[in-house]
């Protein structure tokens, strides 16, 4: 039980009935961003698996920032990109 994902929404796209979230995984499950915008009504435009068939080219979920470390230098990596949509 219990939310297993932080989230901050952002502005609202009146044309396209769309608003756009910033989500952060809390516990690392599988499909778990997913789950949890399913579960209170508002999947993930272009979501197939969670969502109404809704005409979008591809998933719209997008990882702005991803951090690891490097499997063989063992370094910090820091890897950033906007959402292309």
């Amino acid at each position: 039980g219990g939310c297993h994902v932080s989230a901050a929404c952002l502005p609202h796209h009146a044309a396209s009935a769309t608003s756009r979230v910033e989500l952060e995984p809390v516990t690392g499950r599988s499909h778990q961003l997913r789950v949890h915008l399913q579960a209170i009504g508002h999947p993930i435009v272009g979501d197939a698996l969670y969502g109404p068939a809704d005409g979008a080219p591809r998933l719209m979920l997008h990882a702005r920032t991803l951090a690891l470390t490097h499997p063989v230098s063992g370094r910090a990596l820091v890897l950033s990109r906007p959402a292309p949509f």
